[in-house]
């Protein structure tokens, strides 16, 4: 990965997790997971989990999930590098991962491969696009995708519809709108430190 990828990945990454603790301050849905309330309690950074960039809480709401936030991946060898990297970090594990995209990336991989994800959860694999009709092919692979969900996210801009949204949720718990945007900052700064630190947060 170049110079410019590096650091467009770790800060991304941070904004999803600064994202996350929106939520959790909001006490609001992600709205990643089909089944259970996935509102988050608290979030780890750094975990060598099966996502390995973030682990949610849902304080018994949900089962314990990881995250992979992934800025501009590609279809294909990408995909299939990321994908055995959780399998490898899975072990024992068989928690859900969610694989959040930004726009950047292959789009199909956020509409079809998503669609076609869901569809394998209620058990049906016939009329698959190509990405999931051959991961769930592969023996390595197969088991992984029923527990496997493409969010995409994006959080470059503040007319970005998911920056919107934190933002607007970050601005309900704030006694002072006015510092929503300072506020969003100091919490995406946060989260770089919780990677950095392998630390841990809750709503308190």
């Amino acid at each position: 990965m170049s110079g410019d990828g590096t650091v467009n990945g770790v800060s991304y990454q941070a904004r999803v997790i600064a994202g996350i603790y929106v939520r959790i301050l909001a006490q609001s849905p992600l709205g990643w997971f089909s089944q259970g309330n996935d509102t988050p309690t608290a979030v780890w950074g750094e975990t060598k989990g099966p996502g390995d960039d973030a682990r949610i809480e849902f304080g018994g709401r949900f089962v314990t999930s990881e995250v992979q936030a992934k800025y501009g991946l590609n279809a294909g060898a990408e995909l299939d590098e990321v994908l055995s990297k959780i399998r490898a970090l899975s072990g024992t594990l068989e928690m859900p991962v969610a694989l959040v995209l930004d726009e950047s990336s292959t789009s199909r991989l956020y509409r079809e491969f998503a669609t076609d994800l869901e569809r394998l959860r209620s058990s049906r694999d016939d009329d698959l696009r190509a990405d999931a009709r051959r991961l769930h092919g592969a023996d390595e692979t197969r088991d992984l995708l029923p527990r496997l969900y493409v969010i995409r996210t994006d959080l470059d801009d503040p007319h970005d519809a998911g920056m919107e949204m934190a933002l607007h949720l970050l601005a309900s718990v704030l006694e002072n709108k006015e510092q929503t945007d300072a506020a969003w900052d100091v919490l995406a700064q946060d989260a770089m430190r919780i990677c950095s630190k392998k630390l841990r947060r809750n709503r308190e």
